[in-house]
């Protein structure tokens, strides 16, 4: 039996690894979204499949840039 360590968990099962991964990924990019939003005079919404933003041309200009295209 293998057992990894990751973010101070263990685990033993590959499913449950690649599940905290993508977990923790998917709150990383979505912090991310909020700074560059919040930084740049934009808002932001979270639907259920994507993040809408909402600004004018300026501002989504900065949000992108901020973002690294």
């Amino acid at each position: 039996m293998m057992k990894i360590k990751y973010n101070g968990r263990t685990f033993f099962s590959g499913q449950s690894l690649a599940n905290a991964i993508t977990r923790d990924m998917n709150q990383s990019i979505g912090r991310q979204v909020r700074q560059a939003a919040a930084a740049s005079n934009t808002s932001v919404r979270k639907t259920t499949k994507d993040f809408e933003i909402k600004g004018d041309a300026a501002d989504l200009s900065r949000f992108y840039d901020r973002l690294g295209r």
